[in-house]
């Protein structure tokens, strides 16, 4: 039997899954229903979503049999998802509402391609957009980067086209910005983002192939990105 946190955690982020993949909105009647949970567990966890400023209550709806249902939908003016990847010569640097709306785009472009340059720019970039931010940024910050990613530490552990070897990058940013950073190969990013808010969204597997200084590419399979031993995937 799984632990009751297990199963709270599980309910709330199946709740909050299908809040953000609801066309246009969906209900508590409908979540209770669709994931098999009680009106009382189901109304429970919307209202804990709610007071977090996670999800918005929008006027209510009526099919014209019983009570109206109060339509749901993520809340697109509390919080903001800051995000960075690096292309060419520059740092290019996105903040999103939760439905993966732009809010801000920044750039940053090096003098020159050197690991110093390469973390400068990006701890710059980094405060121009949390000073921009209109909402409360969520507690992470993802970074895209050239080359083989640890993402368990951060580290690009190999960057081939840029000569580059075990650049400390996650700790880096957390240090400077008092935020957990989540480091990737930034074209498996792209892979993730295009399933998730571009023309792969709905599509449970999905191959993106990305070509820059380098190529790389993202394997989705049954929803989940496929990382491989080291991430090397």
């Amino acid at each position: 039997m799984k632990p009751t946190w297990y199963v709270e955690m599980k309910n709330t982020w199946d709740t909050l899954n299908l809040i953000e993949n609801a066309d246009p909105w969906t209900t508590r009647a409908s979540i209770a229903k669709l994931l098999n949970l009680s009106r009382t567990t189901a109304s429970t966890i919307v209202s804990q979503l709610i007071s977090c400023g996670l999800v918005d209550e929008l006027d209510s709806s009526s099919n014209g049999r019983g009570r109206p249902g109060i339509p749901l939908r993520l809340s697109t003016t509390t919080w903001n998802a800051l995000g960075a990847s690096f292309h060419g010569d520059q740092w290019q640097f996105l903040l999103v509402d939760l439905r993966g709306q732009t809010i801000l785009e920044h750039r940053e472009r090096l003098d020159e391609i050197t690991v110093d340059q390469f973390i400068d720019k990006l701890l710059h970039g980094l405060d121009q957009m949390i000073t921009a931010a209109p909402g409360k940024l969520l507690p992470l910050i993802g970074i895209g980067t050239p080359g083989l990613v640890d993402s368990d530490t951060g580290i690009i552990t190999r960057a081939d086209d840029l000569g580059w070897k075990r650049v400390e990058i996650g700790s880096k940013v957390t240090e400077h910005t008092g935020l957990p950073c989540y480091a990737m190969n930034r074209h498996r990013a792209a892979g993730l983002a295009e399933a998730k808010f571009g023309l792969g969204r709905g599509i449970r597997n999905l191959i993106y192939i990305g070509i820059g200084t380098g190529i790389s590419a993202a394997f989705i399979n049954d929803g989940i990105l496929l990382e491989g031993a080291n991430y090397s995937a």
